[in-house]
């Protein structure tokens, strides 16, 4: 994918308490799970992966995170491996 396509891509998606046909992103079960998402987020950004688009919390409540586009991922980070 292009980079225009992917962010294009990730922007259709808006956070929502529910499943509807219009939102498709719903919150992460809880603090735990959302803090256990960002260690992965952030364990690439520090690896010098390039984050196309996301990456970060999304709204300040519920567990939302932006859907999140890495590149240039190195085989070996936690976030290739353990997802």
């Amino acid at each position: 994918m292009r980079q225009e396509q992917e962010i294009l891509w990730n922007k259709r998606y808006s956070p929502s308490r529910t499943l509807s046909d219009k939102k498709i992103l719903g919150p992460l079960v809880d603090k735990i799970q959302y803090e256990h998402v960002m260690k992965f987020i952030e364990e690439g950004k520090k690896a010098g992966s390039e984050v196309v688009t996301g990456g970060s919390r999304l709204g300040d409540k519920g567990y939302f995170v932006q859907p999140t586009i890495f590149r240039n991922v190195s085989i070996h980070l936690s976030i290739v491996s353990n997802l």
